[in-house]
């Protein structure tokens, strides 16, 4: 056998000893992170991509998943699935980046950084970057049951509105002023 040579030879051994230890639920909560880096895929005039977005969730969800970000909450694999279609038609080339996952038996958190392209809400450029903290929840057949984002949507979506944007920065240095 032929020793390790390089660092990358290295990171790649120990991801392959990772993921034959993951549990069930950690498998599932990596796949279900993956799946929002393929979200481009399903973005369709037709319904093909809602039913196989849907058919991936499966896997994946429970029926009654409940998600809730910033913005709002939605129940159910069909509401998700709708909710992530929207999301991705609005970003272009979207990539979240897995930088830390912990967890327990009933639980898990992924700690991740998003980038893309939005006119909206990124910088000049339209780069959209920030980073955000997941929180999973499972249920008795390892399906996820229960999705939490928290990210700050004050800095990455509310200070960039023109007229809302300028009232929150005013109040932010009236703050950090005393």
């Amino acid at each position: 056998m032929k020793p390790l040579q390089s660092p990358q030879d290295k990171v790649a051994v120990h991801q392959v000893a990772d993921s034959l230890t993951l549990t069930a639920r950690q498998r599932c909560a990596r796949n279900y992170f993956e799946l929002f880096n393929r979200l481009h895929r399903y973005q369709t005039e037709t319904a093909s991509g809602d039913s196989q977005l849907m058919a991936e969730l499966g896997v994946l969800v429970s029926d009654g998943i409940c998600f809730e970000d910033p913005f709002g909450a939605v129940e159910g694999r069909k509401a998700l699935t709708d909710y992530l279609i929207r999301f991705a038609e609005q970003v272009e080339e979207g990539h979240f980046e897995l930088l830390q996952q912990a967890g327990d038996d009933n639980a898990c958190m992924l700690l991740w950084r998003f980038s893309g392209f939005n006119r909206r809400f990124g910088d000049a450029d339209g780069i959209w970057c920030f980073e955000g903290v997941s929180v999973l929840y499972f249920d008795d057949e390892d399906k996820i049951c229960r999705h939490i984002d928290y990210w700050d949507s004050g800095t990455c979506v509310y200070q960039k509105l023109p007229v809302l944007g300028g009232l929150i920065r005013w109040i932010k240095r009236r703050i950090h002023q005393g």
